[in-house]
């Protein structure tokens, strides 16, 4: 055993692991929780890794799925597959959008013009999303 690893979460227990990839050259090991959190574990220098916020969390983790007349997967507001939308927005545990220098960190939003880095975000009358 090189290293024993509890996902304790400060207030709230143990944290489900959901996530887990191994970086290409084998050298580190990064994981993904249910509360937003990533840890990643390897040799070298955190330093690159500090920058990153504690939370994280796509826009579209919890948006609701339905089911079409083939029984395919849809995306209940855009009716696209999942795997055919476009890239997500980075966000917090409260649904609010990281600044653009952190949304390029998304595949397929790295070469993306400022604009497009920063959501538009709708309120309706009662000023909910």
């Amino acid at each position: 055993l090189v290293c024993s690893f509890k996902n304790s979460i400060e207030g709230q227990g143990h944290g489900a692991l959901f996530d887990a990839k191994w970086s290409p050259d084998g050298r580190y090991i990064s994981a993904t929780d249910s509360h937003g959190h990533v840890s990643i574990f390897g040799m070298g220098s955190n330093e690159k890794y500090n920058k990153v916020p504690q939370e994280l969390f796509f826009h579209t983790d919890y948006r609701p799925l339905v089911r079409d007349s083939q029984q395919y997967v849809l995306d209940e507001q855009t009716q696209l597959a999942p795997h055919l939308m476009p890239p997500p927005f980075l966000v917090n545990m409260d649904g609010n959008p990281y600044p653009p220098a952190l949304q390029r960190l998304v595949p397929g939003r790295a070469t993306c013009h400022h604009n497009q880095l920063v959501p538009n975000v709708i309120f309706n009358a009662n000023g909910e999303r």
